[in-house]
């Protein structure tokens, strides 16, 4: 029941990421596009599974300050992850600043 804490790098292994749609709100949430969908989620209207694989990422809404309380994250197997923390991303290429977003 953490939040996390960063930008995820998926570098062994895969991760299902399980989340309500209903509470994202913003666009910064990239990847949490489908790339594989589970079909097993077809019935369920508001919650979404995603398998995040080898080379993929998630989280780097935390690297604008967003939180997404609904949103777990759970290891298929043997997973290795490189997380990029907030304060590292700072530290290392300033803050990012949220762009507003264009209503049209």
């Amino acid at each position: 029941n953490e939040h996390l804490s960063g930008l995820y790098i998926i570098q062994k292994g895969q991760v299902k990421l399980s989340y309500d749609t209903d509470l994202i709100k913003t666009p910064s949430e990239n990847s949490l596009q489908p790339e594989t969908l589970d079909r097993s989620d077809k019935y369920q209207r508001s919650s979404r599974h995603l398998i995040k694989k080898e080379g993929g990422y998630f989280g780097e809404w935390t690297l604008l300050g967003e939180n997404i309380e609904s949103l777990s994250a759970t290891a298929i197997g043997d997973v290795i992850c490189e997380v990029i923390t907030k304060e590292k991303f700072d530290s290392a290429v300033g803050p990012l600043v949220k762009l507003p977003q264009d209503d049209n």
